[in-house]
């Protein structure tokens, strides 16, 4: 498929120079860098991963009850 994208000039200039080097079209080393992010994207876990609070009729559980926020945000953080 054919399509067109805009590209800075700097990152043109080097992809150029690159593909010149390594002796391949800027087709084949877009082509390869796209793949690269893409696989790397889908494979790289969510950086957050909230750990649930569970608040009880009277407020916050004994867990937390005492802590302050510091002990709140340490837990949610560390899940």
């Amino acid at each position: 498929m054919k399509t067109t994208i805009e590209i800075a000039d700097g990152i043109l200039e080097q992809a150029q120079g690159l593909a010149r080097r390594e002796e391949t079209t800027l087709r084949s080393l877009v082509e390869q860098s796209l793949r690269l992010v893409l696989k790397e994207k889908q494979s790289k876990p969510s950086e957050w991963k909230w750990k649930p609070l569970v608040v009880e009729e009277d407020g916050l559980t004994a867990e937390f009850r005492d802590g302050g926020w510091d002990r709140i945000r340490a837990c949610a953080l560390d899940g």
